[in-house]
């Protein structure tokens, strides 16, 4: 994997944490789905 697809990655799971707290869902289901991104790349 490139640098720019892991840079990517990053901002993509950043979003995901970011938009589960906003909904106030718990930090470890958003730790759970940022792990799943990396994983798929």
């Amino acid at each position: 994997m490139d640098s720019h697809q892991n840079r990517w990655n990053e901002q993509v799971a950043k979003k995901i944490i970011e938009h589960l707290d906003k909904r106030g869902k718990e930090g470890s289901y958003a730790s759970s789905a940022a792990q799943a991104v990396y994983r798929k790349g």
